[in-house]
């Protein structure tokens, strides 16, 4: 992944409402996206620490390198999204039984 600056929230509340799925390094931390439809989007080095993505639709979006420490992913559907040794979770979550996949 090339070395983007960070995504402002404005413009990746912005992104996501015109529906754009590049929201590589974005900042949503403490960001009520409950529901939210984000099916592939690319959420590398996304700041999600603390957002609200409960009931969000995560399948296949790139996890990888994000920050979901503090998430609440409460029936947020996972399948297939990709994640890797960087990305961080929150406490006693377990990503493969969300169905999400771990990759190199």
């Amino acid at each position: 992944m090339e070395n983007k600056p960070t995504l402002n929230r404005q413009e990746a509340i912005r992104r996501i409402t015109m529906g754009d799925r590049d929201l590589a390094n974005a900042d949503l931390s403490n960001a009520g996206m409950s529901g939210v439809y984000l099916l592939g989007t690319d959420l590398r080095g996304a700041n999600l620490n603390g957002a609200d993505l409960s009931g969000a639709e995560l399948r296949r979006a790139d996890l990888r390198g994000a920050d979901l420490r503090g998430a609440n992913l409460s029936n947020a559907d996972l399948r297939a999204a990709r994640y890797d040794q960087d990305t961080q979770w929150p406490d006693g979550f377990d990503p493969l039984d969300a169905g999400a996949v771990l990759q190199p």
